[in-house]
């Protein structure tokens, strides 16, 4: 059975952007391991670390969870260098849970708003149903905050869209209140676009990764037709380990909870430690993989960031 510590439900912001702070560590040493990129994000997090940490999960080729696999099953593979010893590894699905929804109210969403709302309120009971229980509920709309029934049945979508400011801005909550082996999810419902965030795609990618936090994206069209922000949706989850659906229609939802859960049922956690030859500052590139079998999916986040620190 899944425990979740936390649940949110949270809009993304209309006209008013989330103001991200910067915040630092104290670091010790010379190296620093980040999943900040250098430059041009608007908040950047700093953390000493003296392993590699990742979340991941493993569904066989029908979605479902592959239970049961050991540390010897996982190829890990570091810039190209395949990581002959890890220093941890255990299934996570027992793993405390934050799992928070965002869902966007900008004025693209009008003709889809209600049914996602909707949707959202379904999982909410299946969530509850399914013996994951929330102890928290948080809503958010610009600057205010709601419960989240108040908020899903008074809304109405207008204005436009700070997604990336509104998805950096849980991100660096969730950091600074988390529990430090927990498994972090956000699901968004939105249509990609993005009109107003000072943050950038990689630099929400970025610290997504950093956190370990996986973004599954859900948007709702017909998949006759591409739109730009598709591929938005598409690179957050695949580059952090979440998935990416398209749907006909909001009201056609379930499958992605269903999915989700079989993602977090089939979870797992482990670390490395650096080896001195491949202490490589700048971007180090992730690949898993599991031994002699075919058509298994890994979903983990696809990198992190070495930096030098004086």
């Amino acid at each position: 059975m899944l425990k979740l510590v936390f649940l949110s439900m949270c809009l993304l912001p209309l006209a008013d952007a989330f103001l991200l702070a910067q915040s630092a560590e104290p670091l010790a040493g010379n190296l620093v391991v980040s999943e900040s990129p250098a430059s041009g994000s608007a908040f950047l997090i700093h953390k000493r670390v003296d392993e590699v940490r990742v979340v991941f999960s493993v569904t066989d080729k029908h979605g479902r969870p592959m239970a049961g696999l050991r540390a010897e099953d996982i190829v890990v593979e570091d810039n190209g260098r395949i990581i002959l010893d890890l220093a941890s590894f255990c299934e996570g699905s027992g793993m405390p849970l934050r799992l928070t929804f965002l869902v966007d109210t900008s004025s693209s969403m009008a003709g889809s708003f209600r049914r996602a709302s909707a949707a959202v309120q379904r999982w909410q009971s299946r969530l509850s149903d399914s013996g994951m229980t929330a102890t928290d509920w948080t809503s958010f709309a610009s600057n205010k905050t709601f419960s989240g029934a108040a908020l899903l049945g008074n809304r109405r979508p207008e204005g436009a869209t700070a997604m990336l400011d509104a998805l950096g801005a849980e991100i660096l909550r969730s950091i600074s209140v988390h529990e430090p082996r927990e498994r972090r999810v956000i699901l968004l419902l939105s249509d990609g676009e993005d009109n107003l965030s000072s943050e950038s795609l990689l630099g929400v990618i970025a610290e997504a990764q950093r956190s370990n936090t996986a973004i599954y994206t859900v948007a709702a069209h017909s998949a006759k037709l591409q739109f730009p922000g598709d591929r938005v949706l598409r690179n957050l989850s695949e580059a952090t380990g979440g998935r990416y659906f398209l749907l006909s229609d909001y009201s056609d939802s379930d499958s992605v909870l269903v999915q989700m859960q079989s993602d977090l049922r089939g979870a797992y956690a482990l670390s490395f430690c650096l080896p001195a030859t491949a202490r490589i500052e700048g971007p180090h590139v992730l690949v898993l993989h599991v031994r002699h079998r075919r058509g298994v999916l890994v979903l983990a986040r696809k990198g992190y960031v070495v930096e030098a620190v004086n």
